[in-house]
Parts: structure tokens; sequence; C-alpha cells
């Protein structure tokens, strides 16, 4: 996975929001990467804590049918001193952040993807980001500069 700011740039998954208050622990259930999209599994509780898996952002509905949407990322293992290159693996404690309008993020974009500044985005079933003009849950602040030859940190603001 390739981070388009570059060796000097970003390291981290949230760039702008509130960490703490909004900060989940949980259970990978899979292979989660930092940037993906995750959502809890029906699964027991384990040690306390929920258990998530990768996958796509999903839109319910919210008083007089607008959309709302839940985002929820998976962050850096700062405590193990694992970045946000390092994947999680299946029942590996998982730091995520719950993300609220205006937070600003890295997501992991799919590699293919073409995105262009300012585009809204969603997560596909992967837990992966993509281009999405349905059920978008934010916007990207960054382009690739054309079709991504890997799975890649952009970032994204929340609506």
């Amino acid at each position: 996975m390739a981070n388009i700011a570059g060796a000097a740039g970003p390291k981290k998954i949230l760039l702008k929001g509130a960490e703490t208050q909004r900060a989940e622990e949980g259970i990978a259930s899979g292979a989660v990467n930092p940037g993906m999209n995750v959502n809890m599994t029906a699964a027991a509780e384990s040690t306390g804590k929920q258990t998530y898996a990768a996958g796509a952002t999903p839109v319910g509905a919210s008083g007089a049918g607008a959309a709302t949407p839940r985002v929820i990322v998976a962050k850096e293992d700062r405590l193990r001193g694992l970045g946000i290159d390092d994947a999680y693996a299946n029942a590996d404690e998982l730091f995520l952040h719950v993300c609220r309008p205006g937070d600003i993020i890295q997501v992991l974009v799919a590699s293919g993807q073409t995105v262009t500044k300012g585009l809204a985005g969603a997560a596909v079933a992967s837990g992966k980001w993509n281009v999405a003009t349905n059920n978008a849950v934010g916007e990207f602040l960054e382009g690739s500069g054309g079709a991504l030859a890997a799975d890649t940190h952009l970032r994204f603001r929340v609506f």
C-alpha cells in the first residue's frame, strides 16, 4: 500500500477529529487494514469487546427518509509500533475511530480507482473505498493522478 502523501506525509488515519472521544477498540474478524471501513459482527463479545469485519459503509434511514451514514474506520496500532501500512490479522485487537461529520481521515482506496479531488466516496464490501455516486458518505480531499496501481491511502472528509 502506498501513501500518496509520500514518505513525509501523514502516517496516521485520523487527521482531524476528536480522537479520544470517539476511539473504540474491538477484535478483528478476518484481515483488516487501517483505513478500511468496518462493521460490527453478530459474534459474541470477547474480553468485553465487539468483533468487527471489513465491510461497506451502511446507510440507514433516519427520520423522514434522510440517509444517515455510519463510518467506522480501522486505525493504526501505535501501541505495538505498527503504522497505517500494517494489517491486523484475524483475532487481533483492533483500534477504531467512529467518525462524525467534518472528520478528516485517510481511507484505503482500492487499486484501479481513479479519484479526482472533490468526488464523493463510500466503502464497498471489501471495506476499501471507491468513488461513489450512491450512498456517498464523504468527499476525497486529494486526487490519485490516474488509476491506482495499488491500494492507496487518500485524505477524505466525512459528510
